[in-house]
């Protein structure tokens, strides 16, 4: 099984063939969709009339699904992509799309794949590569069925509901395999943090019918999962703490970093739990940065981002953030947690204080290697 996806700069969010799910999925209400043990994913809705969009939306908001699904926020990338039929171009089509009307003037009957591009981001369409994603994230295509014969390429396509709210729950239940990774490591992220006060003392096997699927190893930040390993398997497991004994290494597991598993938890939580995941200090201490995320800025978002960015040049206060931002405060929380469980950010009293153990650690090794040279001296004397 392989554990790498297309993007290989999240390699390790995708953990591909780990089960597929099945079930017939039906509309539920508003209070049953709120439990806090699915993670939120993000769905962005390209070339669709935003009435659409949003009654599109309310009715994924709804679904008995494993997830929650959500309109992506401003600074928070896309899980997957709601496009309408008419605003894909495949790849492979991509050298043969026509710069303007026919019959435009100046439009070329052949050009380069670089002209096609550049016309391609001057209307709505978009390109799928050869796998049917965009951007290296999943596709959600509907309106197959729309006649789209009298719209010009800036037009934005009709849909027909309530067809178009089927096509709808068919396709998100497909995208369910497409996204596991981003399930598998909010399960992880989540079981692990419900077991945070033995993270220090211990490591957490993860029995589920009377065999380990996984392995979390909070002093090293590393996890090892079974191949072959559900979402649903992982998700009824058992978190037992067991004594750190030296290193794990059996065979037939795959290897992670915890940081991964947290920072999917922290960014697809109930908002609810973001006050009790970030610390209070956090709040109200003015920040700095920690560590570099191992994360890229995409990954990241443009919240995060721009949380990094404004420290560069001196440490700020939530508050501070929030204002030279213009963020919301949900937004700062969801982007604050998420940068504090990564470890990229922390508050500037903890980082002095770290520097005073960091030193006095030194200091101690230094006077302890004099005070044996002076014993090893007196010896032979």
């Amino acid at each position: 099984m392989s554990v790498l996806t297309k993007n290989p700069e999240v390699s390790y969010a995708h953990f591909h063939s780990l089960g597929n799910t099945r079930n017939r999925w039906i509309l539920m209400t508003e209070q049953s969709w709120q439990g806090a043990s699915r993670p939120i994913l993000f769905l962005r809705p390209i070339g669709i009339a935003a009435a659409d969009a949003m009654r599109l939306m309310e009715m994924a908001k709804r679904l008995n699904m494993p997830v929650r699904w959500r309109m992506s926020p401003p600074g928070v990338a896309a899980d997957a992509y709601l496009v309408h039929n008419f605003s894909v171009v495949a790849q492979s089509e991509l050298s043969t799309v026509a710069l303007g009307s026919p019959g435009t003037p100046g439009a070329s009957s052949t050009p380069n794949s670089s002209s096609a591009s550049s016309s391609l981001s001057r209307t709505r369409k978009i390109v799928l590569d050869d796998q049917g994603w965009h951007r290296n994230k999943p596709v959600c295509i509907l309106g197959s069925s729309v006649d789209c014969s009298g719209l010009t390429d800036d037009d934005l396509a009709p849909l027909n509901f309530p067809e178009a709210l089927q096509e709808l729950e068919q396709s998100l239940a497909q995208l369910l395999n497409e996204l596991v990774g981003a399930r598998m490591l909010y399960t992880v992220g989540s079981m692990a943090w419900e077991m945070r006060q033995r993270w220090a003392t211990h490591r957490l096997h993860a029995m589920q019918a009377n065999q380990l699927v996984a392995v979390i190893e909070p002093h090293l930040w590393k996890f090892h999962l079974l191949d072959g390993c559900s979402v649903e398997r992982m998700s009824n497991a058992n978190l037992v703490p067991m004594p750190k004994t030296g290193l794990f290494g059996a065979e037939g597991f795959h290897h992670f970093m915890l940081e991964a598993a947290l920072w999917e938890f922290a960014k697809r939580c109930p908002e609810s739990l973001l006050g009790e995941i970030l610390p209070s200090n956090f709040l109200i201490e003015p920040l700095t940065h920690r560590r570099t995320p191992h994360l890229k800025e995409h990954a990241l978002g443009d919240h995060c981002v721009a949380i990094l960015r404004a420290l560069d040049t001196r440490s700020r206060t939530a508050d501070e953030l929030q204002t030279s931002l213009r963020m919301t405060r949900p937004s700062l929380m969801r982007a604050l947690t998420c940068l504090a469980l990564v470890r990229a950010i922390q508050p500037e009293s903890t980082a002095s204080r770290g520097l005073g153990v960091r030193l006095s650690r030194w200091w101690n090794r230094w006077l302890g290697r004099q005070r044996s040279a002076e014993m090893l001296r007196q010896g032979k004397a």
